[in-house]
């Protein structure tokens, strides 16, 4: 009986690490790293400057709406909002971008949302 309990227990543990692991660390790690591609995408395509945004004159969101991994490659799509003083500016973007990459990335898509 202890044998079967105990066995019982390490297969629990390990399908809980598991579930875990595939369905909160592995999306949230990936949403981290596509919101910091957003906002390296907004720089480089001079949607705004990084050195307001540093300084507080710019209030700088990003949202991820889905993201998924395929190999090496992520799929995104998300939001970025930025206000400048009574302005405010808001991009729906579909990109795509390598893993552990700053310069690797392709828009699909770029629209204004619909505010």
């Amino acid at each position: 009986m202890n044998k079967v309990v105990g066995i019982s227990l390490v297969s629990l543990g390990l399908m809980s690490y598991l579930a875990y692991d595939s369905f909160i660390a592995k999306p949230k790690a990936l949403d981290n790293s596509s919101k910091s591609m957003l906002a390296q995408i907004g720089i480089k395509e001079k949607w705004f400057d990084a050195f307001k945004v540093m300084d507080g004159s710019i209030v700088l969101s990003r949202d991820i709406e889905s993201s998924f991994e395929d190999g090496d490659t992520v799929h995104t799509v998300g939001t970025i909002e930025y206000a400048v003083e009574d302005q405010h500016f808001c991009k729906y973007v579909d990109f795509k971008f390598k893993l552990g990459s700053l310069n690797d990335y392709q828009i699909n898509n770029v629209s204004n949302c619909l505010n």
